[in-house]
């Protein structure tokens, strides 16, 4: 399969930020798994390479196989699960992209998932009735930080309760009850690709609303975001529509 080294890369680079005895084949086989949806699933008259496409579908797989995972600590979770969310957004960001060649399209789509990335990130350090989590670094912030991180989540809650009451549920079950996609799914009586598709929908509005811009605690996402948005195009360029 002309596919499987991408699957290995794939599994190797979310293999770097789990613990050290995560077992690195099993990573392999959920991509694998999610590389045979992709091929099941790919509609080339959507404008979007199958590379691309399954990029999203193969990381989302292998999120999918470690949250079953029992013996994975909480931060490791916790952490796999800020990334599946990533990862449904950044899937929005790269088939918008692929589907027009205009620079000034192009720019607003990245300064969009820029923003989009900031709202997973302020939504995955919320929990009912807590702010933001604290940088463990800062040990002495300074009261005015305390303040905008006090006024960020006031604003942010505020914007989740403005959603309309799908995409409000979807986000309070996702990241305030942090239930996986696929336990969103059967709550709701949906499959996980609508529930990934909605997701993406519930973050877009959600951008919206925090609009005309995301807060100053998104710097660090914007910076590891931006590089991974940035790039999707160019991984669909180059690679071309490839078959399994």
């Amino acid at each position: 399969m002309e596919q499987q080294p991408y699957v290995r890369a794939l599994a190797r680079n979310i293999a770097k930020t789990l613990p050290s005895h995560a077992d690195y084949e099993e990573l392999v086989a959920f991509g694998q798994v999610g590389l045979v949806e992709a091929a099941r699933q790919f509609d080339p008259s959507r404008g979007v390479s199958f590379t691309t496409f399954a990029h999203y579908r193969i990381r989302g797989a292998i999120f999918d196989g470690l949250r079953k995972m029992t013996w994975l600590p909480p931060a490791a979770r916790k952490s796999v699960q800020e990334q599946a969310n990533t990862n449904d957004v950044l899937e929005l960001t790269a088939s918008a992209a692929e589907a027009s060649d205009d620079p000034e399209f192009l720019a607003r789509q990245l300064t969009a998932a820029v923003d989009r990335l900031g709202a997973v990130f302020l939504l995955s350090n919320l929990r009912e009735g807590q702010a933001p989590r604290e940088d463990p670094a800062d040990h002495h912030p300074a009261p005015e930080y305390s303040t905008l991180r006090e006024e960020t989540t006031t604003r942010l809650t505020r914007a989740v309760a403005a959603l309309p009451s799908d995409h409000g549920q979807l986000i309070r079950m996702l990241y305030l009850e942090g239930k996986s996609m696929s336990e969103v799914g059967a709550a709701l009586g949906k499959n996980k690709s609508t529930v990934s598709r909605r997701h993406a929908e519930a973050i877009e509005r959600l951008r919206e609303l925090l609009a005309p811009s995301v807060p100053r605690e998104v710097s660090h996402a914007r910076r590891s975001g931006s590089g991974e948005a940035n790039s999707t195009r160019a991984r669909g360029r180059s690679s071309g529509a490839s078959e399994v």
